[in-house]
């Protein structure tokens, strides 16, 4: 088990995590956004030559700040275009300017962590599901070994309070994984004189004190108007003209099926891990089983280290092959060893039966280790689009239904998104389970609508937006014959070999590049499912494109019939200074830049048929920084760099900041002298075993952050 906290290495490589004294996690939830501040204390022993703190992030989130407090030093998070957090970071080394700041204050380790996360709907209850990662399952595969055993809390213990604010009454908040008090009517747990009660508040707190980090802490909120459509729009508290807009709804609708019957696929999880996991997985089998419609070509495949398929080719769906499949599902134990599930989806999509969509439905508890190669694969099966290197016809869905407490959100989450479907978690049989089951196969047997789009008055058309990377592009060298032919000689006496140059070819010179005034995330809409939560993003950052005041959600089916949705807007009531939503869309937008589907990869290839990648990575890269820089979001291409401090400094650098009245003020004093730390990075790379160096990551979401710790001689 993979735990948030601090373990340390010592000379022979082996790891040992620091006893943990205190946990406190304080989150506000606002509508379907939550931010969470993770404060956790560990004791310091005498000694310590390295040391990893981790931290189990779920796909759906990114850490936006961290702050660690060691004696009466702070070392804070600031964030940096990563090759220049790398530059400063072995700059420090070569200086020799910093001990191991961890031997030299024999004291307690305080570390905050800040995340921001879009929640996800629960198809059970109807309402949010809000999950805070004390822990993450196990992968499979090159995992780092020795990361178990980590110490319960000890001390002052855990606590863990949610304030809850939606916009409308609130009828239910409940917890499937601990006990809590709730506290409705107000954001305090302690009634006090002039208190009025507020039904859209509620307060959330665990129920016991001392805890060890075993299990994810689950809250199911639910409240009047959570499914219905909404439109919220949030002015950033410090960059002038800019705003983010979060539209979200619950769809309910009714679409005419499909004129021929589908092919659905269950890819059933059979590995050594789903042991403890078989009766809820074979209770959500039997559902699905039951629910098919006749008519419907349906299939088994078993997975672990191999996978094999109930038939070789899918059969239609009958009284006969109904009690042959549930037979099937009655014998299926935990018995195909390690978790290899690339290969199955691959056969699943290449044994298809022709002319007929495929619904591919996965039943895992998610634990494998290297995802990149199956969401890229599913990706190209599954898009229309040509970005991302798409090649399919858009007649493939995969589905993920997570079984088990601890499933990988990254792999469940990941997949459905990659598979152009949606992903829901069963606990457990005890769990009621049918309605999530029964809404997943009915999204799977729905019609595709594949062009869905946002839309409102004055919003710029692609046409209509900035110069993009086509305006951009240097001119290839082509030949052009001078005007008078001229004599060479092929002994010249003059010439002068030029020296040798050992390089790859430069890449063209980019001029600078101006974003459009909308980013969209993601750019192309996912499409829409009955009772499954869907949410757009889109960063509005110029004063030429004002705010709207009601959007449109359209789409057209494939028999021509027009779906739309008109939703009113309303301004963000979170609080002054709040920038949850302007994060939360640079984290949609740098996955999108990442995984080749954003609006500069749909640009650049639209005007020039997808080639000069070197160019098109270049400003990919840049705009990558861009976005991270500005809204203070952790990627591919930036990080957090540790600013060491006092707490002196920091408490007048807090008081300033309160003081600050100018626009767009914000951050250090240009004159306070910064010490950096190799303290550094904290990211979203997943660990791969190594040893020292600092730790630059991947992705705002998926994975483990950890920040290095190392001492230099």
């Amino acid at each position: 088990m993979i735990y948030a906290g601090i373990y340390t290495i010592d000379v022979s490589n082996h790891h040992a995590w620091l006893p943990q004294l205190s946990l406190t996690s304080q989150t506000k939830l606002h509508h379907t956004a939550s931010r969470t501040l993770l404060t956790q204390t560990f004791v310091n022993p005498s000694t310590i030559s390295s040391a990893k703190y981790t931290f189990p992030l779920y796909e759906s989130s990114a850490i936006v700040s961290f702050r660690c407090h060691i004696g009466k030093r702070v070392i804070e998070g600031t964030i940096k275009e990563k090759e220049e957090a790398r530059t400063t970071y072995e700059a420090a080394i070569q200086r020799h300017e910093f001990a191991g700041l961890l031997e030299q204050h024999q004291t307690d380790v305080k570390v905050e962590i800040e995340y921001i996360m879009e929640l996800k709907h629960d198809a059970e209850v109807d309402g949010l599901r809000f999950t805070i990662p004390t822990s993450v399952a196990p992968r499979y595969g090159d995992a780092p070994s020795g990361l178990g055993g980590a110490a319960p809390v000890v001390g002052e213990g855990m606590k863990i309070s949610v304030e809850v604010s939606m916009p409308s009454e609130i009828t239910s908040v409940q917890s499937p994984s601990h006990p809590i008090s709730v506290h409705l009517g107000g954001h305090s747990s302690n009634a006090q004189p002039g208190n009025v009660f507020d039904p859209k508040h509620a307060l959330a707190q665990l129920g016991q004190t001392s805890t060890t980090l075993s299990a994810d802490f689950v809250i199911l909120i639910k409240c009047a108007s959570l499914s219905s459509p909404s439109a919220i729009l949030e002015t950033h508290p410090t960059i002038p003209n800019t705003s983010a807009l979060m539209v979200t709804l619950v769809p309910k609708f009714n679409l005419p099926p499909e004129p021929t019957q589908p092919e659905v696929v269950f890819v059933v999880d059979r590995s050594g891990s789903m042991e403890a996991r078989v009766p809820a997985l074979k209770s959500s089998l039997r559902v699905f089983l039951k629910s098919l419609p006749v008519g419907v070509v349906f299939n088994i495949c078993s997975f672990g280290s191999s996978h094999s398929f109930l038939w070789p080719r899918s059969k239609a769906y009958n009284s006969v092959t109904f009690a042959e499949a549930l037979r099937y599902c009655d014998g299926i134990q935990a018995n195909f060893g390690g978790t290899e599930i690339l290969p199955p989806i691959q056969s699943t999509i290449t044994n298809r039966l022709p002319s007929t969509n495929l619904e591919i439905m996965v039943l895992t508890d998610g634990e494998v280790w290297n995802t990149t190669e199956l969401f890229d694969y599913v990706e190209s099966q599954t898009s229309t689009s040509t970005l991302g290197g798409g090649r399919g016809k858009g007649d493939v869905r995969v589905f993920t239904l997570g079984i088990g407490r601890d499933v990988s959100s990254a792999l469940v989450d990941g997949l459905a998104r990659a598979g152009k479907g949606f992903s829901q978690v069963v606990v457990d049989e005890r769990e009621g389970i049918e309605a999530k089951v029964v809404r997943m196969l009915r999204g799977a047997l729905s019609v595709h609508v594949r062009d869905f789009r946002l839309e409102w008055e004055g919003k710029p058309s692609d046409e209509e937006a900035p110069a993009g990377p086509a305006a951009v592009l240097s001119p290839s060298t082509s030949f052009v014959p001078t005007a008078r032919p001229r004599n060479i000689s092929l002994f010249d006496p003059s010439y002068v070999e030029p020296p040798h140059v050992i390089s790859p070819p430069p890449l063209p010179s980019l001029a600078p590049f101006a974003p459009p005034h909308i980013l969209q995330a993601p750019y192309t809409l996912q499409p829409l499912f009955p009772f499954s939560r869907s949410t757009v993003y889109a960063i509005l950052a110029s004063p030429n494109v004002p705010p709207p005041t009601k959007v449109w959600l359209r789409g057209t089916t494939p028999s021509g019939d027009l779906l739309e949705l008109e939703i009113p807007v309303q301004h963000s009531g979170s609080g002054a200074g709040d920038k949850t939503i302007h994060q939360l869309a640079a984290r949609k937008v740098l996955g999108e830049l990442k995984d080749g589907t954003s609006y500069l990869h749909n640009k650049y290839k639209s005007a020039t048929g997808g080639k000069r990648e070197g160019v098109l990575e270049e400003l990919v890269k840049r705009e990558g920084v861009r976005v991270g820089l500005e809204y203070g979001v952790a990627s591919e291409w930036t990080s957090f760099v540790a600013v060491v401090k006092r707490e002196e400094d920091v408490r007048q650098q807090q008081e300033r900041e309160r003081n600050m009245q100018k626009e767009g003020e914000r951050g250090l004093d240009k004159e306070e002298r910064e010490e950096t730390y190799d303290f550094i990075d904290v990211d979203a790379e997943k660990d791969d075993g190594g040893e020292g160096g600092p730790c630059l990551g991947q992705i705002p979401g998926a994975g483990k952050w950890f920040l290095t710790l190392r001492r230099h001689p």
